[in-house]
């Protein structure tokens, strides 16, 4: 990167200066990203006045100056949810990911099989970490928006 800037554009920059910068831009990443999260009940309130037969939840945790700190955000459609439930196999898989970005967290999703055998995306979750609170805080929500009561003849995969 140094010689590039030197051969390119005839500028000598210290390593110092080039991590500063560096760290500069971070810190502007992460608030840009910090700011993102604190949208997202308007993103809700958006979407809820499209079709208010969308399900969302979404957990804040109060910091100590009791700002509202994102914690999880469920995110169920009402076209995704319908589908599924019109043309569904009695088989969902379950699956989460690392998110890496600088906040962090998992993304947990379900995904059921179409009458085509295709895969279809039912419903999915941003959380703080893969654990058993988030996992059974996302089947309470699932079982919710899919209106599943004993879950009697369904199969679930996970790895």
């Amino acid at each position: 990167m140094l010689l590039d800037l030197d051969k390119d554009y005839d500028i000598r920059v210290s390593s110092a200066t080039c991590y500063k910068a560096r760290k500069q831009a971070q810190k502007m990443i992460l608030e840009t990203l910090e700011e993102h999260y604190n949208l997202v009940p308007s993103y809700i309130a958006e979407l809820k006045s499209v079709d208010m037969n969308n399900f969302f939840d979404l957990q804040v945790e109060r910091g100590p100056n009791l700002e509202a700190i994102f914690k999880r955000f469920y995110v169920g459609f009402e076209a995704l949810r319908s589908g599924f439930l019109r043309g569904y196999r009695l088989v969902i898989s379950l699956d989460g990911c690392f998110l890496k970005t600088q906040i962090r967290g998992q993304l947990l999703s379900v995904i059921g099989r179409d009458e085509n055998n295709q895969m279809f995306l039912i419903a999915w979750a941003v959380v703080e970490g893969e654990n058993q609170d988030c996992w059974t805080w996302f089947f309470e929500r699932l079982a919710l928006d899919l209106r599943i009561t004993d879950g009697f003849g369904m199969s679930v995969i996970s790895d």
